[in-house]
């Protein structure tokens, strides 16, 4: 049996979307499998946002020590691009692979500033000196090419899996808490607040919905906080219909999305927008920008509308308004989301583990 490690991200990084990548592929690993796979970090490890010199020790100092020792293996898999600096640290017999979810400072720098960003760059050049590389997206992989001149031919396209529904979820006190507000159409909004996420356009939005519809619409929050300003605009508009949860447990995010009546996605860049295809798994109506990979996400079930336009973004809450009750529609997302599997994922990287160590 042909030995495998995989790498996550380091904890102190404190990149809890990681290391949920990390535990939705180990929770799918069988022993019939044909690679015998060590990872690290642990399974449900717990990961803390650490101090500046916290992460640059983890990072930069014992991360390539563990790479150095824990990579005497056949293969060797990067699960997050960030810990692309870690390639050249890599046992020098043993294939390398790593997995690109996204470009996203090299478009979207945020707050990060100009020397964060070289150095992000530098980093992720590293992903020239592997083997093959996987992205979770078209999108992701013509960015690759585009921004770092890495041949097509070694980027291979996995998309992202999905977590099975489970099938009792509890009541969403967030969800009865807007609905005892006066809230007739309960929107649900995941995710961050970076200048990417084009939560901006979310008053103007939901007060197109309500002129148009006659409803009174509410919005819940499951991420990071709202900025005063908008949380302020948000509060005025929708006559106080709004909570913010900040991060849920995955038990919390279950039953807001069992409960609300739709889900918006606003961005204006995202490398793969897992909210979209779970929003999926569980029926839900979509409202979405058109943008980047979100697309190949929501295929034709979802409601599309420009990222710059409010007014769209408004329509596209209308139509997901409409769309509730509609059976069949509700049974195309759901076949839509069986298409995005975690063990399909895992099988993909089998198949190209195989065709870089032939028997």
């Amino acid at each position: 049996m042909r030995s495998v490690q995989w790498f996550g991200a380091h904890p102190s990084e404190g990149s809890v979307s990681m290391q949920v990548y990390l535990d939705n592929l180990a929770a799918v690993i069988v022993k019939e499998d044909t690679y015998q796979i060590k990872h690290w970090p642990s399974r449900g490890e717990v990961v803390v946002n650490g101090g500046r010199w916290e992460r640059a020790l983890g990072k930069y100092w014992q991360y390539p020590n563990r790479v150095r020792r824990d990579s005497k293996v056949d293969l060797v898999h990067f699960l997050d691009h960030s810990s692309a600096h870690l390639i050249p640290k890599v046992a020098k017999n043993a294939k390398v692979v790593a997995t690109l979810h996204d470009l996203i400072p090299l478009r979207f720098p945020g707050g990060l500033s100009k020397s964060q960003v070289e150095r992000f760059e530098r980093n992720v050049f590293n992903l020239k000196y592997c083997d093959a590389i996987i992205s979770v997206s078209e999108y992701s992989k013509q960015e690759a090419v585009s921004l770092l001149g890495i041949a097509p031919e070694l980027i291979h396209v996995l998309p992202n899996g999905v977590s099975s529904v489970p099938d009792r979820i509890e009541s969403s006190e967030a969800v009865n808490g807007l609905r005892s507000k006066g809230a007739d159409f309960v929107v649900l909004s995941v995710g961050s607040d970076l200048k990417r996420k084009n939560l901006r356009i979310l008053p103007d939005a939901l007060r197109g919905f309500e002129e148009e519809t006659g409803m009174r619409a509410g919005l819940l929050r499951v991420g990071a906080t709202l900025d005063e300003t908008l949380a302020n605009e948000l509060g005025d508009r929708l006559e106080g219909r709004v909570t913010e949860l900040g991060r849920a447990s995955l038990k919390h995010l279950q039953s807001c999305y069992r409960n609300c009546d739709a889900v918006i996605v606003p961005s204006l860049y995202e490398g793969f927008g897992l909210p979209v295809l779970e929003a999926l798994s569980f029926g839900k109506s979509v409202a979405c920008s058109h943008s980047s990979s979100l697309p190949e996400v929501g295929g034709g079930c979802v409601n599309y509308f420009d990222p710059e336009s409010a007014t769209e973004a408004g329509k596209a809450l209308v139509a997901c308004f409409e769309e509730l009750g509609e059976e069949g529609k509700r049974k195309n997302r759901l076949d839509r989301a069986s298409k995005f599997s975690w063990r399909e994922h895992l099988l993909g990287f089998y198949e190209i583990y195989d065709s870089l160590l032939p028997v």
